[in-house]
């Protein structure tokens, strides 16, 4: 799974666990967000999936400044950022 930045030379990259998400207290956060940003209703979760995910780590990076500007982050098996 790889959410990202809206500019394609921006790049997240997202690696863990994933799991579809069902829970209404849940999905109801994430249609609301939606609907703030979109101004309208998510797509229907039982025909259109969403997948929450547990993170063992996510890379950041800027194309044009990848060798100063990447970041990675790992973190415990809590989902937290490690020490």
């Amino acid at each position: 799974m790889r959410p990202g930045p809206e500019r394609a030379d921006e790049a997240v990259t997202l690696i863990g666990q994933a799991r579809r998400a069902e829970d209404a207290r849940e999905l109801s956060g994430v249609t609301e967000a939606y609907v703030v940003k979109y101004g309208e209703g998510f797509p229907d979760p039982a025909v259109n999936p969403l997948f929450a995910v547990l993170p063992d780590s996510v890379i950041g990076m800027v194309e044009d400044d990848f060798s100063n500007r990447a970041t990675r982050w790992s973190f415990a098996s809590t989902g937290q950022v490690a020490d």
